[in-house]
């Protein structure tokens, strides 16, 4: 039996077609992002409410489904205060490995915070977590 050359080009068409496709929309997982807080970074001496040193430290975790740990990942991250017009964007993310990341917020009076983290990787979805803190 004996294929025409139409059919051949038909199943051609239709696996390069799927590949395009595929590749032209992939599919994101979703990922699961851990934070925690460093405690004994939020307690500031009452004093120097505007001291330059205060910061306060996160330590996030970012695993997919499985428990893979997923590394290099873009995470930013916002602040600000819930009873004033206050913010901070002064932030640095380390990358400690094995889908752990430490971040830096500067956070220069007391009170209640409200902060932001928002964690990015190819191939996954974007995951945010809003954390309320409070400086003393």
């Amino acid at each position: 039996m004996r294929i025409r050359p139409f059919f051949w080009f038909l199943l051609i068409f239709s696996c390069v077609g799927a590949l395009v496709f595929a590749a032209k929309y992939p599919v994101l997982v979703p990922a699961i992002l851990q934070v925690h807080v460093d405690q004994q970074h939020l307690d500031s001496d009452l004093n120097s409410e505007l001291d330059s040193d205060q910061t306060t430290c996160l330590e996030l975790h970012l695993t997919d489904l499985q428990g893979t740990p997923i590394e290099e990942a873009q995470v930013l991250s916002n602040a600000h205060m819930t009873n004033m017009n206050m913010s901070t964007h002064e932030s640095a993310v380390n990358i400690k490995g094995h889908g752990k990341y430490t971040v830096q917020l500067h956070l220069p009076m007391v009170g209640f915070w409200i902060i932001t983290i928002q964690a990015q990787a190819d191939g996954f979805s974007v995951e945010q977590q809003t954390l309320m803190i409070q400086i003393k």
